[in-house]
């Protein structure tokens, strides 16, 4: 089989050991391509040793330089997504070391299908209807040169060429979605019925990328610098915002797409466009999610507004990882403290925190909102407070209305 790839080029082969990638192993020497190859053995089935042998036999039968990982580390998780990362920064170590200018990955035509019911299934927008021919992956130009060829072919190919290859035992049973599409539906389909069935999809694929040059065109006027302007995105259409927003998630988030479903997207929108104008909307546990910052929405994780507290016994100039005290510095960050207000505890915002003001007290929480701090930003802010536990600054924000007429004697900056 011929497969009209570049001979003057340096292609890496990712290879399992499967019908698959044995075969596409196989075509790329006898077309005389220029290869290395890895096989990544994750030590999760009774067989996997047995894969490793085959890929390595046919390597060193044939003189062909082998990269092999042997996976030692736990993961937690879905173990499949795992493994998928897990492979593909092996694959991009190698390909960088050994000035590969393609990844050959052995996709074939029943995993294009198979790919395709599950977005299908999944209900979210994707660009690729099912799996791209051609594209960028983890920084690799990556060429899938089987996507026409069913896996039956394969087989055969490997019997007739007297090709080793092994079967992963797993791909029989229903342990993953994949495997249950494989085994309940496309099983029941013969090979014409593929081949329609393949090329009604390329051509709703033409149609769904008029549709991804108008998100295109529509996400790069209403994001910018990972910041999705609101008031810019509310004057698209439903359709386009529910596509917009996913390509913003999915661009910004290592997130399952699974979970962005049209109807969880739309849920997401009404949050965006309602009256609060601070909100944090979570997407992967409190981890990582969206912040409404008035007009802009930006990704963020509350780990980043770890609480921070430090007890300051008499002055000195220090500095932590969040803030640092100084004899001078900027107006709103100084106030002057006497020897009776230390020990003074320099902390940030808290729920409760008030300050007081001539017409009586007020939340800081409310002193943030009318200045229009952002939700990210508000917990990094300083905050200084004298031994009698009242608050007598908030770093650029607030200085003790009793105090303003002092001359500061020591500031309080925001790293």
């Amino acid at each position: 089989m011929k497969l009209n790839l570049d001979k003057t080029k340096n292609y890496l082969i990712g290879v399992s050991g499967g019908p698959d990638s044995m075969a596409l192993l196989d075509m790329s020497r006898k077309n005389e391509l220029n290869i290395v190859v890895c096989h990544v053995n994750y030590q999760k089935r009774p067989t996997s040793n047995r894969d490793q042998k085959i890929v390595e036999d046919y390597c060193k039968k044939y003189g062909i330089k082998l990269f092999v990982s042997l996976v030692k580390e736990e993961h937690s998780g879905n173990f499949q997504n795992w493994a998928r990362d897990y492979r593909y920064n092996f694959f991009k170590k190698i390909y960088f070391q050994e000035q590969c200018d393609y990844l050959l990955i052995a996709h074939q035509l029943d995993d294009y299908l198979e790919t395709y019911i599950l977005k299908r299934n999944r209900n979210v927008y994707c660009e690729e209807l099912a799996i791209k021919k051609e594209g960028i992956t983890y920084n690799m130009n990556v060429i899938r040169p089987l996507l026409e060829v069913l896996k039956e072919d394969l087989k055969n190919y490997c019997l007739n060429n007297k090709v080793d290859y092994g079967d992963d035992e797993t791909n029989f049973t229903n342990s993953y979605a994949r495997n249950v599409v494989r085994n309940e539906q496309l099983v029941y389909l013969n090979k014409q019925e593929k081949l329609e069935m393949f090329k009604e999809i390329e051509k709703q694929q033409l149609s769904q990328n008029e549709i991804n040059k108008k998100v295109s065109e529509f996400y790069n006027k209403v994001v910018q610098d990972k910041h999705l302007l609101i008031r810019e995105f509310m004057e698209l259409n439903d359709e386009y915002k529910v596509l917009v927003l996913y390509k913003f998630i999915e661009k910004n988030i290592k997130i399952n797409t699974s979970k962005l479903s049209y109807s969880r997207l739309q849920d997401i929108i009404k949050k965006i466009v309602s009256d609060k104008p601070n909100i944090f909307i979570e997407l992967i546990s409190r981890k990582e999610g969206l912040y409404k910052n008035y007009d802009i929405l930006e990704i963020g994780a509350l780990s980043q507004n770890q609480d921070f507290e430090f007890v300051l016994n008499s002055f000195q100039e220090i500095e932590t990882k969040d803030f640092k005290v100084l004899s001078n510095g900027k107006k709103m960050e100084g106030i002057y403290v006497s020897e009776d207000d230390f020990p003074l505890i320099i902390r940030n915002y808290r729920e409760n925190d008030v300050i007081s003001l001539k017409s009586g007290h007020k939340k800081v929480n409310r002193i943030f909102i009318d200045k229009k701090i952002k939700l990210l930003e508000r917990r990094k802010i300083p905050i200084v407070i004298n031994r009698k536990n009242k608050i007598i600054l908030i770093s650029g924000i607030y200085r003790d209305v009793e105090r303003k007429g002092l001359q500061s004697n020591i500031f309080v900056v925001k790293c």
